[in-house]
């Protein structure tokens, strides 16, 4: 009987001769089929970046400016003579621009919210109680959307210390935050109740008044918020070299 020519290290474990390719993939150790070379798959590490706000708080900045704008000639209309165009004209022209400005001031605001309660992963910053979508849905679910967009902004303030060290576990918590973010959001609160009675008061010249002095206040110390809440925040992405 004629004998096989493949050795006994070209045989494998079934008895079947082993090609050329069969025999280039054996292991040192001899074993085939060869174990697989590839481990379980590994889960990437998603690392959170920073979001810079500088530009989109400078956005809300002119657009509350120029609301502002329109509450003093709100103001100006109920105290002073009529201009011969009417009164009527007059606050629905003021109207008219105020209601052109909400929707961008509103937007813009909820955009730049959304990045700074964001912003604080990237910062490093653990133990936040509101996440990102709930730091804007707050807006707008009844009776939360009277104190929780504040307790949103307080802990963005307290969790965006600009030294490192106050950040460190949650003893960020244990930080202050400015009166100004209280009497903003009071302002706010009562800006929107005002706006409310003015929409239904048939043309209460009194009432409107009021309205554009609330709204005046509270868009004054709008500005003042966000310019000082970006500041602070990207003030904190400096000392961990996250933006120039």
């Amino acid at each position: 009987m004629e004998q096989s020519s493949a050795g006994p290290s070209d045989v494998s474990p079934v008895g079947a001769p082993m090609t050329s390719e069969m025999t280039s993939e054996v292991m040192p150790s001899g074993v085939w089929p060869p174990p697989p070379t590839s481990g379980p798959p590994v889960m990437a590490t998603i690392i959170p970046v920073f979001s810079p706000v500088q530009r989109l708080s400078r956005a809300i900045r002119v657009l509350l400016s120029a609301y502002a704008v329109s509450a003093v000639l709100g103001i100006a209309g109920a105290l002073l003579p009529p201009l011969p165009v009417g009164r009527q004209i007059e606050e629905g022209a003021v109207a008219m621009v105020q209601g052109l400005l909400l929707p961008g001031i509103g937007l813009c605001f909820l955009v730049w919210t959304y990045r700074l309660s964001k912003n604080l992963r990237a910062l490093g910053v653990t133990g936040v109680r509101n996440a990102p979508a709930w730091a804007v849905a707050y807006f707008f679910i009844p009776i939360l959307n009277l104190y929780r967009p504040y307790q949103v902004f307080r802990e963005i303030w307290q969790a965006s210390d600009p030294d490192p060290a106050a950040r460190v576990g949650r003893a960020w918590r244990d930080g202050s935050s400015p009166a100004l973010l209280g009497f903003w959001w009071a302002s706010d609160v009562l800006a929107n109740t005002m706006a409310y009675l003015s929409s239904n008061s048939g043309g209460d010249t009194s009432i409107e008044m009021v309205d554009n002095v609330v709204a005046l206040l509270s868009t004054l110390l709008a500005f003042q918020v966000v310019r000082l809440v970006t500041a602070r925040q990207e003030k904190a992405a400096q000392t961990l070299s996250l933006i120039p």
